[in-house]
């Protein structure tokens, strides 16, 4: 074996086995951790079409539709700090314009 600039010669390089995909499922693909080759599954994106107002969510294992949260809609009455006109200034909330 040589070895020159941290290049190894193909002889003593490490050859890993790769998975057969056969053995895998449907939902699977051969992918790498950096040292070995596995089968993994394959997270898809659920189809948008009929989901018209909702967002995609995730409990951590799976990806699905739900529903959006509704939007904080304010008025000058319900904005927090109010909205207040001066002669020469408007302050809106804690901007002063």
């Amino acid at each position: 074996m040589w070895l020159l600039d941290d290049v190894r010669d193909i002889q003593s390089a490490t050859a890993y086995a790769v998975p057969d995909p056969a053995s895998g499922t449907d939902t699977q693909v051969i992918a790498t951790n950096g040292t070995t080759y596995e089968l993994v599954d394959v997270v898809q994106v659920p189809d948008p079409t009929g989901h018209s107002g909702q967002q995609l969510g995730t409990d951590g294992a799976l990806v699905f539709w739900e529903a959006k949260t509704a939007q904080t809609v304010y008025t000058s009455t319900s904005l927090p700090g109010g909205i207040t006109q001066g002669a020469t200034s408007t302050q809106i909330g804690k901007m002063l314009t």
